[in-house]
């Protein structure tokens, strides 16, 4: 039973790493993205709501540069939020078989 405990520790440690360096991923391109407009004068603009980061909801204004930027930003949180969900999973059979 000891094995599996480590396993099980092993896991979490590397989901937990997984998810950090992917959050981490999502704000460093989500905050590149914000520089990459179309338009200087797009970033702060009733277009965004004065909010440059409501630009992922509208691709339409940002360069080309800057639609990579929000694709990768999206792909870093939905693998932070897959590791999320996995780490819950994993505390479930950990609790289940505990």
């Amino acid at each position: 039973m000891a094995v599996v405990g480590y396993v099980l520790a092993g896991l979490f440690t590397a989901l937990w790493l997984t998810g950090a360096v992917a959050l981490i991923w999502a704000m460093v391109f989500a905050i590149r993205m914000t520089f990459q407009f179309k338009q200087a004068g797009l970033a702060y603009s009733r277009a965004t709501l004065w909010n440059p980061m409501n630009a992922v909801f509208r691709p339409d204004l940002l360069s080309e540069e800057g639609q990579k930027s929000r694709r990768f930003a999206i792909a870093g949180f939905v693998v932070f939020l897959a590791a999320c969900a996995c780490i819950g999973g994993l505390a479930l059979t950990a609790k289940l078989w505990g």
